[in-house]
């Protein structure tokens, strides 16, 4: 029976749009029965991270140490881990919706969002690999400087191993 009073007591505030659970990264608690709050210095830092790695130039493991290098620390202030990074991304806490991992429910907070839903389903596609960030151009220093001596075509550069080497591309 207690184990019935409490879950009917979870899901009673729950439903009322509060979060009864310890409040994620970038918001704080304020007691029993109250809403969550952004907190004023870590949730910039995490919509920092999140546009960051909504832009695809970003990583899970360069995401972790540019957000150390802007000052984002998880609760006991050391660095926040990949794994980490990535219960964030994942969390639609961030865009006001309540979801409860075990049963897969879906409730709508009362709590203010930090990010949009545009740019957070934009991330839910990165992180999924629905996206497609395009190819890297590089700007070699001798593109198209150097010829091939039997074929006559540009050699064409690529990095091995942080070198720049130039070769010929045809099959021969």
């Amino acid at each position: 029976n207690l184990r019935e009073e409490t879950r009917k007591g979870f899901y009673g505030r729950i439903k009322q749009g509060l979060y009864p659970l310890p409040a994620p990264l970038g918001y704080l608690d304020k007691g029993k029965g109250q809403l969550k709050e952004p907190d004023p210095l870590r949730a910039l830092l995490i919509r920092k991270c999140f546009e960051l790695y909504g832009s695809g130039r970003y990583s899970l493991e360069s995401l972790s140490e540019e957000m150390y290098k802007l000052g984002l620390r998880n609760r006991n202030g050391n660095w926040v881990s990949v794994n980490g990074f990535s219960v964030i991304l994942n969390n639609p806490f961030y865009i006001g919706l309540i979801r409860l991992r075990r049963s897969g429910e879906t409730f709508s907070g009362n709590h203010q969002p930090l990010l949009s839903k545009s740019l957070f389903d934009r991330v839910q596609n990165i992180l999924r690999g629905k996206t497609h960030a395009g190819s890297i151009v590089h700007d070699f220093r001798f593109r198209r400087m150097f010829t091939c001596k039997h074929c006559g075509y540009s050699l064409i550069g690529e990095i091995q191993k942080g070198y720049t080497y130039y070769r010929c591309h045809t099959k021969n």
